[in-house]
């Protein structure tokens, strides 16, 4: 007789319970994906792929090695994800050759593009910089579709989707987590992963884990579509451009969202959406563009921003980040391996820095 397989709970349908549920299902396991109780982020990402904007020389290489798995993750399904490259000309040009130096120095590939050279790239671009630097391997995710595309591929492998369905807590069988508890009942499993980005703090103090959580909430604006007037992602002074395969703008209201540390929003969502609409038909004047949607996100980060990646206690695995879209593809290929083969070198080389206990060092 073959081995048994692992029943895993997977709790959050984003972009890293997604490829999670399609990782584990296709590994063998046996997975029910059931909602987290929060909103998910992942469907106002900007969908931003890089590694470019990072916290630390170790979260820089995360970063960049999650983009080498998103070429992996290609080979074994199609994703709506799309090498574009973006142009970055939102500080002073002698802060950006700061950064290209920096970036060369890692061998990450950067070019600093003239006004010429961006005139080119970018001829519906109201007034060329006097300095951007391109970064040729960063691409751009269709957030929310390719998220409903690893779901929907889990399913097709056999996984089941529980939906209209909140975890309220966690089951325990003595110090090992058994399965979830929902308001229809609860559902056992061999192992729960929480993938339920800002809802996850509420499901771990269920089991008296206190995960701190950063507030981050922002503003994401879709244009109504116009015809291609943008080739790649742009970082402009007034904010992160890109435009989507159906020809609308999408754009966070808050310039340097990258960075972005406010902890609430101070405008209304109308006022947001004014502002940052001007600056648009500032830098596109011809292009006709008129706002079509604007909505309101919390970005799930952990309290000391980093990734919080691992075990919590038997049975219980946790995995929430921001940003989740750059993270996703080398997530997806770590998270599984030590759900169900435990710790290797390569995943505690990547994750050492991330796990979740360095939360509870002096207790939970």
């Amino acid at each position: 007789m073959g081995e048994a397989r692992q029943k895993i709970i997977v709790v959050g349908a984003g972009i890293i319970g997604a490829v999670c549920a399609w990782q584990l299902q296709r590994s063998g396991a046996d997975v029910v994906i059931v909602g987290g109780g929060a909103g998910r982020a992942t469907d106002a990402s900007f969908g931003w792929i890089n590694g470019s904007y990072y916290l630390d020389s170790h979260h820089m290489k995360a970063r960049t090695e999650s983009m080498a798995a998103y070429t992996r993750l290609a080979q074994a399904l199609d994703v709506p994800v799309a090498q574009v490259g973006a142009l970055v000309w939102d500080q002073e040009p002698e802060a950006l050759r700061a950064m290209a130096e920096a970036m060369r120095a890692t061998g990450y590939p950067v070019e600093e593009i003239g006004p010429q050279g961006f005139a080119a790239m970018e001829p519906n671009v109201m007034a060329a910089p006097e300095l951007a630097l391109m970064f040729p391997s960063e691409a751009a995710a269709e957030s929310g579709s390719l998220a409903d595309r690893l779901l929907a591929q889990a399913v097709a492998l056999g996984a089941r989707w529980i939906g209209g369905v909140t975890v309220e807590g966690l089951s325990r069988r003595g110090d090992v987590v058994s399965g979830v508890r929902t308001a229809v009942g609860e559902i056992e499993a061999d192992q729960v992963l929480i993938a339920a980005g800002t809802g996850s703090a509420r499901i771990l103090a269920d089991v008296g884990f206190d995960l701190p959580m950063l507030s981050r909430p922002a503003y994401i604006l879709r244009t109504r579509p116009v015809p291609p007037l943008t080739r790649h992602i742009l970082a402009a002074p007034i904010g992160e451009i890109r435009q989507l395969p159906d020809g609308r703008l999408l754009m966070p209201t808050t310039p340097g969202h990258q960075g972005d540390k406010s902890d609430r929003v101070p405008q209304t969502p109308e006022e947001a959406g004014a502002r940052a609409m001007e600056g648009l038909k500032g830098l596109f004047p011809e292009a006709g563009l008129a706002l079509g949607e604007v909505s309101l996100a919390y970005r799930p980060l952990p309290g000391d921003e980093f990734p919080a990646v691992g075990p919590v206690m038997a049975g219980l695995y946790l995995a929430v980040m921001h940003s989740g879209m750059t993270l996703a593809a080398l997530m997806g290929e770590l998270v599984p391996q030590e759900m169900l083969a435990g710790e290797s070198d390569v995943s505690a080389g990547w994750l050492a820095p991330y796990r979740p206990e360095r939360f509870w060092a002096n207790g939970a």
